[in-house]
């Protein structure tokens, strides 16, 4: 059988499938951590008394805004517990609707993990063992879409 990001990481070898955990561990966290926060400051040049403007003061995550803007009505709180899901190893096949997200999700840590990352300045570097397991190329593995 081959594996694609429709099917639950429990198809995978352990040792891969712990590779997503962990990966869905810190997406998790990060997810909890960084939410989108606009606050009222005070307006650079006043155009009268008490002028504000709304500044940024915490965004989201960076691959959570591309998969809010990737997809239509993409929920914070479904990609969350989609998250724990695969971190617990709870998740499911995608066969209809509850669980689009954790092959949405899947196929996120699959390209972090085939691909390496950048981490606040920093590289992530690819996960050989996984990049091995796939071939070498994410090309090989069946997408969400």
């Amino acid at each position: 059988m081959v594996w694609d990001t429709n099917l639950s990481i429990s198809k995978l070898p352990n040792n891969i499938a712990e590779y997503f955990k962990k990966e869905a561990d810190v997406l998790y966290s990060d997810l909890l951590s960084k939410k989108l926060r606009v606050v009222l400051v005070p307006a650079p040049r006043s155009f009268f008394e008490g002028h504000k403007i709304r500044a940024v003061e915490c965004q989201n995550p960076g691959w959570y805004s591309e998969l809010y803007h990737l997809y239509a009505h993409f929920k914070r709180s479904r990609c969350a517990n989609a998250l724990d899901r695969i971190r617990t190893g709870e998740d499911k096949n995608y066969r209809v609707h509850p669980f689009r997200y954790d092959a949405r999700v899947r196929e996120l840590i699959l390209t972090r993990l085939i691909e390496g990352y950048d981490l606040e300045g920093h590289n992530v570097p690819a996960n050989q063992e996984v990049k091995k397991y796939f071939n070498g190329s994410i090309d090989n593995v069946v997408g969400v879409d």
